[in-house]
């Protein structure tokens, strides 16, 4: 008596193989976007955890923490040069007492490398702006945002950078109040049209209506690599747009100065964004613009010189002026922490300006909450 082995056809096993495949096509879209909603979760948890320490912050200093301090030239015996970012005064109030006692206020927060005394005062904060700071980092942006590293006494460690930027509010040079700026930031320039020290009490619009950090996708390291990370630059647009720099000049000069980086930002000049959390510097650990919609190009129209010498942008005494915006990894919108200490996730779709109104303290625009 035979008998006979039954086994699987060709034919059975490829059509086993190709459902398989249809299902792993169907869940893997599914895994992805699970994967991307905890980053996300976790990018809004940095930005509330940054929110907590700005309220305490101010409730020890009655005061919200500078984006720098006045003055601040480029040799050490200035008076005030404390030009390090908001980031770096938060955090004893994120439980990083450690690396802030580790850094040096009374030199200058320049990196290593750069020229006179910016680079002294990197060399003596070398251990503290080479840390890593987990809550400066939004999980759902890869790009490392400088893929090159600082050394100091023959020691090199990659540069940290940061997703966080705080909020300017509108383009100093066309804003009604005379370069000083519309957002809760207090010296983010180098020139005298400058705001005096702010509270909470000093957001005449609320502080549910007022964004004092968003986020921004780093850089790639790489300068032909366009994208949300590089930098571009516009040219100088204060010429071309004909607005000039007259306080009020031109209503909609915000508008213009967006569609001129959107339309002729083709230039490449900045793939670093993100870089050294500590500085205070647009494109770098400081501040952000509104001047640009959220996920669209940014751009500056800085030289790349102060003072006649060349520094790498947005370092220059122009970068202040900048259009670098808000952008994130996160599909249709960017997450922006509120003054009051509340987390929104805001649509590219935005009014436009609705997304200028909730960047200045006290522009006296309302806002309707469908509108966000």
């Amino acid at each position: 008596m035979t008998t006979s082995r039954r086994g699987f056809t060709l034919i059975e096993l490829l059509v086993v193989i190709a459902i398989i495949a249809v299902l792993i096509a169907l869940l893997l879209p599914a895994v992805q976007a699970a994967r991307e909603a905890a980053r996300r979760s976790q990018c809004v948890n940095n930005l509330k955890q940054i929110g907590l320490a700005i309220h305490n912050y101010n409730s020890q200093n009655n005061a919200l923490p500078p984006s720098g301090e006045r003055g601040g030239g480029q040799d050490n015996n200035e008076p005030n040069r404390q030009t390090v970012s908001m980031k770096l005064r938060l955090l004893p109030f994120l439980e990083q007492v450690p690396v802030y006692n580790a850094y040096n206020f009374a030199v200058f927060a320049g990196p290593a490398g750069v020229g006179g005394d910016r680079g002294q005062g990197g060399a003596m904060n070398f251990t503290a702006y080479s840390t890593k700071i987990a809550s400066f980092l939004c999980p759902s942006d890869a790009n490392p945002g400088d893929t090159g590293s600082t050394t100091v006494n023959g020691v090199s460690l990659p540069i940290p950078s940061s997703n966080y930027p705080n909020s300017v509010g509108a383009n100093r040079a066309y804003n009604q109040n005379g370069w000083v700026p519309t957002g809760p930031a207090y010296y983010p320039g180098w020139d005298s049209q400058i705001r005096d020290t702010l509270s909470f009490d000093d957001a005449a619009d609320g502080t549910a209506n007022t964004i004092i950090f968003s986020e921004w996708v780093k850089g790639t390291g790489n300068p032909n690599q366009d994208g949300l990370g590089m930098v571009y630059d516009a040219g100088s647009l204060c010429c071309d747009a004909g607005l000039g720099y007259a306080s009020g000049a031109n209503a909609n000069a915000n508008f213009l100065l967006s569609k001129m980086c959107q339309n002729n930002g083709n230039t490449r000049v900045f793939a670093f964004k993100g870089h050294f959390w500590h500085l205070m510097d647009p494109g770098r650990g400081g501040v952000y613009s509104a001047v640009n919609p959220p996920n669209t190009k940014s751009c500056t129209y800085s030289d790349g010189s102060y003072g006649g010498t060349s520094y790498p942008l947005p370092m220059d005494n122009d970068a202040v002026d900048t259009m670098i915006g808000a952008s994130s990894s996160h599909p249709g919108g960017v997450n922006t922490l509120f003054m009051d200490g509340s987390v929104r996730f805001i649509k590219n779709t935005i009014n436009y300006n609705t997304w200028i109104a909730i960047h200045s303290l006290e522009g006296g625009e309302v806002v309707s909450a469908d509108s966000l």
